[in-house]
């Protein structure tokens, strides 16, 4: 007999707890209820229900927890253009309590993922790899994020991803880049407050675009400082802050624009 998903006839919530089992349905705030690991919720959100109209939340107890990445449910009207009806949610109060934590990996990785919202916990990784990763046909917002230290970007769109804030976040960590988008790809980061603590340096520049990517950093409020380049926009890539200035963006070092980049 053919699988059948499941038609969501309300909002569903999942859980994910550090004293769960991946052998849980998920559906309790308990030990016996919740599931281990954020991948099998994103798993079974993305090939078991058909959402319809409702809105999908995976709950994320204070813990810290494996990379994941997300994946499209292909039954969703929401996929590609909807309103971002799945969403990974952590502690509104204390984003620091919920750590996704990756060596050698990217602890938030959407690769043609569909609409998604990361909100409320703290990402970091050592050795290599991105906080948010986003790519091909993915649309992911996020806020109420703490970016951690980062062995490449804390943010980095290719291929057409779009990441954009919907609220204000924090830098508490040094990375190569804060920004990265590249292969036509955008990132929008537009009226927020962006808050950096304990003065993070990045090695590259605060943030980068090439190769017909798009950084939208306008009206937005740093409080704190940066160390390291401020940008650079090569290849055609454009660095939007509504002409906010030359030492707009956290850092000690001037940037510079080549190969047809503009900052504007």
């Amino acid at each position: 007999m053919p699988f059948q998903r499941e038609n969501l006839l309300g909002n569903r919530v999942y859980y994910v707890r550090s004293d769960g089992s991946d052998v849980n349905d998920g559906l309790g705030n308990s030990s016996t209820g919740a599931f281990l690991t954020i991948q099998r919720a994103v798993d079974v959100v993305a090939t078991q229900i058909d959402p319809g109209p409702y809105a999908v939340t995976i709950q994320i107890a204070d813990g810290t927890y494996a990379p994941v990445e997300l994946r499209a449910n292909l039954s969703a009207p929401s996929f590609l253009q909807g309103t971002g009806q799945f969403s990974l949610k952590g502690n509104a109060a204390t984003p620091a309590n919920v750590v996704v934590s990756g060596t050698s990996a990217n602890p938030i990785l959407a690769v043609n993922a569909g609409v998604w919202t990361v909100q409320d916990m703290a990402l970091q990784t050592t050795t290599a790899g991105t906080c948010l990763n986003v790519q091909g046909m993915s649309f992911v917002r996020f806020q109420n994020l703490r970016f951690g230290a980062t062995a490449n970007a804390h943010i980095s769109t290719r291929n057409g991803g779009v990441v954009q804030a919907g609220g204000n976040y924090a830098i508490v960590g040094g990375a190569a880049h804060h920004l990265l988008a590249l292969n036509n790809s955008t990132i929008l980061i537009d009226a927020v407050t962006v808050t950096l603590t304990g003065t993070p340096a990045f090695s590259s520049e605060f943030a980068q675009v090439y190769s017909g990517g798009l950084a939208s950093v306008s009206s937005v409020t740093f409080s704190g400082a940066a160390t390291g380049n401020r940008y650079l926009a090569t290849g055609n890539g454009v660095i939007y802050t509504n002409s906010a200035g030359a030492t707009y963006l956290p850092g000690n070092a001037a940037g510079s624009t080549a190969s047809g980049g503009q900052y504007v």
